[in-house]
């Protein structure tokens, strides 16, 4: 690879990320953020930002991959350091990034984009989550002709509900949840299946009124026509527990439970039976010795 020695750093960055050499691409990508922090807000503003449009949409996968975190530690850099205005840059100019990486063609380049956009989160002021942050994961949702972007969204609902509170997850995330769970498209029931035990927790320890619609749609989830909707049930059974009161716990999973070690598919009776100490983890005393015979006969005296 042909480098310029005599630039610096910053110009190199600058020069090399359009290079008609893949390589050198992704070696230049991956040094935006420390170049970022070298360069200082004024010039990361006027020169490194610009760049982003069309590394977002580079024609190699991996470069635009690898570019979701560098967008995350270029985030860090502007609002730990430059307070309200490092801040509405990052609103206006490295989020709306995110939002068009995790509707990718590629899943490497949608995960690397979600797992970013995850962490991002925790920088956006409370105000501005529901504009931000709730608007892209909702317009995933939506996608009727996509199931891939409505995998993704599915995964961030839940991924992303710590961040929203009780009052986003009880007026838009709840009621996405439960339509998600009711998808045509087994692969996406079966990612809420194994993607709602945040929400159901951050429901729960909020006081959320509709928190029932979780266990609801996780009861109806474990009682799926596909087998691998209830199998993801099985591996999923014990953060459900733990995320609910010893009540809900009482009157929800304690019947799922024997039902999904009964299952007619030997795969989801394997998985029950193997998450089995797990779920019986999450019980008092008293909820274990109310199990019946024979899900657990070892537990009885």
């Amino acid at each position: 690879l042909s480098i310029d020695d005599t630039l610096s750093q910053l110009e190199r960055v600058c020069r090399y990320v359009a290079s008609s050499i893949p390589l050198q691409r992704l070696v230049y990508v991956k040094m935006l953020a420390s170049t970022a922090r070298m360069a200082g807000f004024e010039e990361t503003r006027a020169k490194l930002l610009p760049l982003l449009d069309t590394l977002a949409g580079d024609e190699k996968y991996v470069v635009r991959q690898h570019l979701s975190g560098q967008l995350l530690d270029i985030a860090l850099f502007l609002v730990h350091d430059f307070g309200d205005e490092g801040y509405a840059l990052f609103l206006d100019r490295i989020l709306p990034h995110f939002a068009c990486l995790v509707k990718d063609g590629k899943e490497e380049v949608r995960q690397a984009a979600s797992e970013a956009l995850v962490q991002s989160a925790h920088l956006v002021r409370a105000d501005d989550l529901a504009a931000h942050i709730l608007t892209v994961v909702l317009e995933l949702a939506h996608d009727d002709d996509n199931e891939d972007m409505r995998l993704t969204a599915a995964l961030l609902l839940n991924d992303l509900a710590p961040c929203f509170g009780s009052e986003l997850c009880e007026q838009f995330v709840i009621p996405e949840v439960v339509s998600l769970g009711e998808d045509p498209a087994f692969r996406v029931r079966r990612q809420v299946a194994l993607n709602m035990h945040h929400v159901c927790r951050v429901a729960h320890e909020q006081g959320a009124s509709s928190s029932h619609r979780i266990e609801g749609t996780f009861a109806r989830l474990a009682e799926d026509d596909m087998y691998r909707v209830r199998r993801a049930c099985t591996e999923m059974i014990p953060e459900m527990s733990r995320a609910v009161s010893a009540e809900c716990r009482a009157h929800v999973f304690l019947d799922i439970f024997p039902q999904l070690m009964t299952d007619r598919n030997k795969t989801v009776r394997s998985g029950a039976l193997h998450h089995l100490g797990s779920f019986i983890a999450t019980l008092e005393s008293a909820q274990v010795r109310s199990l019946p015979a024979h899900v657990t006969p070892h537990c009885r005296s």
